[in-house]
């Protein structure tokens, strides 16, 4: 009996419908969520909206675009180097839809959503696991490069930090120890594609960028409400890559929300006043979700036109 609703469970799973139902839910509760933070902080974000500059939008959708890019671009590497290829749309489309989980309650429900899309690849769950943790590996030490670059100030003046990071730093070393990875392999009987540190340290150099250009990000959203000085640009960048060395501490709790913004909003009133700071938070938040649902749809878009003009050539 169990067998055969194992059997049913799968072939429901696997299947296209489901597919493009959990796209499609995974689009409307991010759009909802989006919404919710926009009524429930709307008394904050309201306070300062008369002194918005809507065209520093465009340049923080540029920069939104250009790390989207880069991070699906790295993640087909990563997928590409273990595994056996497929074609970067196919990358990108999976990046895409994926990334609208990490916005849902369930930090790893998007890992769910990945495994569900290369499924008709061939690729199986417990390829899309590891490879995701090789990922996480990777965005780990390349956020700590950046964080010792520019947020050592920041790291020892708070304790919490101080101890968050020392976690996070030997947990992701221990995890890329050769004999580690091996264990963990075999534990998980999967077939994977030999790679080296060699190829870690490629994935590394281009998400050190990436962190540098999430900074950056960050420090768009700060100047929609007040112009400031570039002389903060390497606050801003040191701010947003502890935040992201400490939310990995919070990866398996049911949801880190809220972490983040409390974070940032803690680290941002070292250079602005408290209320600014907590409003740049939930900026960064809310807008990156919104360019989040607009490139998941874009991505859908841009798949079937690709699709389309394959069909018609043959």
């Amino acid at each position: 009996m169990k067998t055969r609703i194992a059997k049913i469970f799968r072939i429901i799973w696997e299947s296209s419908i489901t597919r493009k139902l959990l796209t499609l839910v995974s689009i409307l509760l991010t759009v909802g969520i989006l919404g919710y933070l926009i009524v429930s902080e709307w008394e904050v974000l309201r306070s300062v909206l008369q002194d918005i500059r809507p065209r520093i939008l465009i340049y923080a959708f540029l920069i939104y675009s250009m790390i989207l890019l880069l991070t699906s671009l790295t993640w087909s590497m990563i997928m590409n180097s273990l595994g056996h290829p497929v074609a970067f749309r196919k990358h990108f489309l999976a990046f895409c839809i994926s990334a609208l989980g990490k916005r849902l309650p369930g930090t790893l429900w998007y890992l769910a959503w990945r495994a569900n899309l290369y499924k008709e690849d061939g690729y199986p769950a417990k390829f899309i696991i590891l490879t995701s943790g090789v990922e996480m590996i990777t965005i780990v030490v390349a956020a700590t490069f950046v964080s010792l670059l520019f947020s050592i100030p920041l790291i020892s003046q708070f304790q919490y930090s101080i101890i968050g990071f020392a976690i996070v730093i030997l947990t992701s070393l221990l995890l890329l120890h050769p004999k580690v990875s091996r264990w963990i392999v075999r534990k998980l009987d999967v077939e994977l594609s030999s790679f080296n540190y060699k190829d870690i340290l490629k994935w590394t150099l281009i998400y050190i960028l990436i962190w540098l250009l999430i900074g950056s990000l960050l420090f768009s959203f700060g100047n929609l409400f007040v112009e400031l000085d570039i002389s903060t640009l390497g606050y801003f960048i040191g701010a947003t890559a502890l935040t992201g060395v400490l939310s990995r501490l919070f990866l398996f709790l049911p949801s880190h929300f809220g972490f983040g913004e409390v974070s940032l909003s803690l680290l941002l009133s070292g250079i602005m006043p408290s209320s600014l700071a907590v409003v740049v938070a939930l900026s960064n938040r809310i807008i990156i979700t919104f360019f989040e649902i607009v490139w998941a749809l874009l991505a859908i878009i841009i798949k079937r036109v690709l699709d389309k003009i394959t069909r018609n050539d043959y």
